[in-house]
């Protein structure tokens, strides 16, 4: 089930029956996030809102470069939520998301929206660097 296995026992003349789970990562942003295994493989994709079918266990999901831990119970859908960011400003510049040491992990055009996992990231537009927290299921906008 989309690139997941599952140890199994199989008896002649009895059906085995196998339960995978779900995860689905939630934003208000047209985005796709992957999941990997514990190994950094990615096992699938989908668009956010959209349910992914795995066998249960331990799985990152990846937002935007961010990975976030995510688990998958059988015969559950494991929700989360992210959050968004906007800068808004004049112009038709782009903006860059960058993590604590600086690395680039997304990039919109000023006044667009773009879905992050909960925590604590730069903003850099133009030469100009301002700190932002996303929270999971909120909208945070910096004027610029």
């Amino acid at each position: 089930m989309n690139n997941t296995t599952t140890p199994a026992t199989i008896a002649s003349s009895v059906t085995t029956e196998v339960k995978t789970g779900a995860v689905m990562l939630r934003g208000s942003t047209d985005e796709y996030y992957a999941i990997s295994d514990s190994a950094g493989t990615q096992l699938a994709s989908a668009h956010l809102g959209h349910a992914l079918s795995l066998m249960p266990g331990a799985y990152h999901a990846k937002l935007n470069n961010i990975a976030m831990p995510v688990q998958v119970d059988a015969g559950h859908v494991g929700e989360y939520d992210s959050g968004s960011l906007t800068v808004k400003a004049a112009g038709s510049d782009y903006y860059a998301v960058l993590d604590a040491s600086g690395t680039q992990l997304a990039s919109k055009q000023v006044n667009q929206p773009v879905s992050l996992p909960a925590g604590k990231y730069s903003v850099k537009l133009r030469n100009d660097i301002r700190p932002a927290t996303v929270a999971a299921g909120q909208s945070v906008v910096l004027n610029w």
